[in-house]
């Protein structure tokens, strides 16, 4: 048969005009699938509780944080080029770029021909400018047409960068967990250490304020527990009588007991007193925490090193115009056969972030915590070598540059091929069974070029000194996964489903804390509940990342502020407002 050019082939017949014929198979079709018989069935199953039984045990997470940073260059390097031949963004700028020709004749002559019209100063003054928290300027050459081209000093935003893909790396992350006590740093061995003291009078009575250099934890009407005092009389429980100062400040690292101050010889400086909160007669204790990287498993279920990644939001900015990043876990992380550092399930992780080098701009992080200024805080040359490991008394300068010899650091450098780290220092109330943190571990890094060994020609033969304030910021972000429940449970060998972490008392009675599931509140402020999907929890965040001054205000004696041209040191902040770290007393 042929339809146009097309021409068909029939089965049998081959004439013009001929009809196929139908053909028939005989296939047997059989099923090995059998129906369920009417009225047979054994047990309705309840999905939910199906849901809620496998998250409760699963043991996977996939982490999720959005990072929403907040940097500012506002502690810019000395060095850069001084623009004689214009402005070239692959060089570095500091103040020495504004000494440059370029910068200092004067715009109304144009005549561009480097005549000196400005002084160094003035024209610091007039060309150093800050849009949104970063330090530059502006193009100062008037005869280019078009829009004028802002120019970071170093750091430039370029170095705070969050973005992992980069060529060089400006921070690294990686997810840990508390796995280890620690107590033998100056600060807690022993219990807290006590490192000022004050009169303070009381309803007429003269009385003495203790200050800690960590928060205390204390309320009023506590006891609490005084060692290794400088006088004898000293030594003893006592209950707290007030918190404070006379004019109501530093209530959580001060606090008033009832010592005679005119009978006492009262030293503002403390190295060795301390001091153990009392529960119902029974002395709490003090550690450090130390943080561990949890290894990873890939989709091949074998173990990698949990780097993460972090790559910018599209279309995403901050109020500064700043961009905004996601840090995510590629690998699913395992928590099945891990404890925390009280032998206990885990009930939360660490979003870990260290500043790199950024090539060799930076220098080597330290580590250290954020005291009150205080003298105990801030002395620099104890007797026994010892202080208190103050971020804002840290450096890496020397002598006879630096301002006064640092602190020494509680990690000399914190490196991401570390193993393990530093998180923050805590109290333990066993018969509370409750764990609190009292202060978090805070990271320190200047540019090379401001923490210098050598002196540094600014302008004309002025020497500029070392500017050894950095930035500080706290690199450890948490994730809750899990809540211990608020009540306190109590059982003796009798009593089924003792979990293996309760606290024995030694007189046959156990204390624990039940881990809640998933979901469930017994008097949280809010409820824990998050997706859990493919076997796996996926727990996402909004995490504030941001950089401070470790000397803002010049209290601690990093600050430049010697010679032309100091740091900035936040004007606006510095004149319009008082800060307290506290109510007033009334």
């Amino acid at each position: 048969m042929s339809v146009g050019r097309v021409k068909y082939r029939l089965n049998k017949t081959k004439y013009q005009g001929a009809a196929n014929v139908d053909s028939y198979f005989n296939i047997g079709l059989e099923s090995e699938i059998k129906f369920l018989p009417p009225c047979k069935i054994n047990r309705l199953v309840n999905m939910g509780d199906i849901f809620n039984k496998e998250r409760n045990t699963s043991t996977r997470y996939r982490i999720i944080n959005t990072l929403l940073p907040v940097f500012s260059n506002v502690l810019f390097n000395i060095s850069g080029d001084k623009g004689i031949n214009g402005i070239t963004y692959d060089k570095s700028y500091g103040y020495q770029t504004f000494d440059g020709n370029i910068f200092k004749i004067d715009a109304f002559d144009n005549d561009f021909v480097g005549t000196d019209d400005l002084s160094y100063r003035q024209s610091v003054e007039k060309h150093l400018k800050e849009v949104n928290g970063w330090f530059g300027f502006y193009d100062p050459d008037i005869r280019k047409k078009g829009f004028c081209d802002f120019y970071d000093l170093e750091p430039t935003r370029y170095r705070f960068d969050l973005n992992s893909s980069l060529n060089i790396r400006n921070w690294d992350f990686t997810i840990t967990y508390p796995y280890k006590s620690e107590s033998t740093h100056h600060l807690v061995n022993g219990g807290l250490l006590l490192t000022s003291a004050e009169d303070r009078l009381m309803g007429g009575v003269n009385m003495v304020s203790f200050g800690s250099a960590v928060p205390h934890n204390l309320n009023v009407g506590d006891t609490v527990r005084l060692t290794n005092m400088p006088i004898s009389s000293m030594n003893g429980d006592f209950n707290i009588i007030a918190l404070g100062l006379d004019n109501g400040d530093s209530k959580d690292t001060f606090f008033v007991v009832d010592i005679d101050s005119t009978t006492s010889i009262i030293n503002n400086l403390f190295t060795t007193g301390r001091m153990k909160r009392l529960y119902y007669g029974k002395e709490v204790t003090y550690y450090f925490r130390k943080f561990k990287k949890i290894k990873a498993y890939d989709t091949q279920s074998e173990l990698t090193d949990n780097s993460l990644d972090s790559y910018p939001i599209a279309f995403s900015q901050n109020i500064y115009g700043d961009q905004n990043y996601q840090v995510t876990s590629n690998d699913d992380i395992d928590i099945s056969d891990l404890t925390d550092n009280l032998g206990r399930p885990l009930s939360e992780l660490y979003l870990t972030m260290i500043k790199t080098k950024s090539g060799n701009i930076f220098t080597k992080v330290i580590s250290g915590f954020d005291l009150e200024n205080y003298p105990g805080n801030t002395i620099t040359n104890t007797i026994d070598g010892r202080n208190v490991s103050n971020i804002r008394k840290m450096h890496t300068s020397a002598p006879p540059l630096a301002p006064f010899i640092s602190q020494t650091a509680i990690e000399s450098d914190v490196k991401i091929t570390n193993q393990d780290y530093y998180g923050d220092i805590c109290e333990y109330s066993k018969y509370e069974v409750k764990e609190t943190v009292l202060s978090n571990i805070m990271h320190r890094f200047n540019t090379v070029d401001r923490e210098i060994t050598t002196s540094k020609v600014v302008t004309n033969g002025v020497i500029d000194g070392t500017r050894t304030e950095g930035y500080i910021y706290y690199p450890h972000q948490k994730i809750k996964i899990r809540e211990y429940s608020n009540y306190v449970e109590q059982g003796d060998e009798s009593v089924n489903g003792i979990p293996e972490y309760a606290e024995n008392l030694g007189d046959g009675r156990y204390l624990w804390r039940d881990l809640l599931s998933i979901g469930v509140n017994d008097g949280q402020e809010e409820t824990l509940d998050y997706p859990f999907l493919n076997g796996c929890h996926y727990i996402h965040q909004n995490l504030c990342i941001y950089t401070r001054r470790q000397d803002p205000f010049g209290n601690f004696g990093l600050q430049f502020n010697k010679t032309f041209p100091i740091d900035k040191n936040g004007y606006s902040i510095q004149t319009n407002f008082n800060t307290k770290k506290a109510d007033d007393v009334c």
